[in-house]
């Protein structure tokens, strides 16, 4: 936390479980930004991926997360973040308006656009699993809070010294 913008973590973490996202991991696309105002890191919400979510949310592909939810305080904060959001079905209704005006500011862009890989076919499909899998999330966190008053995660176990084997 001396380093990190714990609100900011917090909010991010909360994107990066309502979208499963699973594209900012420890290789690749976890992107930070010093806000020298603050002093702070702000981890900074890029190319995530929706997916549906498991049984658990994995915090294990993403070491920032494995670490900083495995300490109760500090995890405690973000399922009380979590849960203040989810049972506020506004949040939801919004997140989804947000969603449909984007998917029809760039549609037309994206039918006139022959030479696009993939093709327009692949964007309406992809653009109706992406706008159920926000809304399945977002009913799979809050069912996780009423019925266990917590939210399953799994973990890594890391072993150090950390090398090329233990980063993946």
């Amino acid at each position: 936390p001396g380093i990190l913008d714990m609100e900011q973590f917090y909010g991010w973490a909360l994107e990066t479980l309502l979208a499963r996202n699973y594209h900012q991991k420890n290789l690749g696309n976890l992107n930070f930004y010093f806000n020298s105002a603050s002093n702070l890191f702000e981890p900074i919400a890029y190319d995530m991926l929706f997916a549906p979510l498991g049984d658990t949310f994995m915090v294990a592909d993403n070491r920032l997360l494995n670490r900083i939810m495995r300490h109760q305080p500090f995890r405690e904060v973000f399922e009380a973040r979590a849960r203040a959001y989810v049972e506020n079905s506004d949040n939801l209704a919004a997140d989804l308006a947000f969603f449909d005006t984007v998917t029809q500011t760039i549609k037309n862009d994206v039918i006139r656009d022959a030479a696009k890989l993939p093709p327009t076919a692949d964007f309406f499909a992809q653009t109706r699993f992406y706008r159920d899998t926000i809304e399945k999330n977002f009913t799979q966190v809050k069912k996780w809070l009423e019925e266990g008053k917590s939210i399953p995660m799994t973990f890594a176990e890391e072993i150090y010294p950390l090398n090329e084997e233990t980063c993946l």
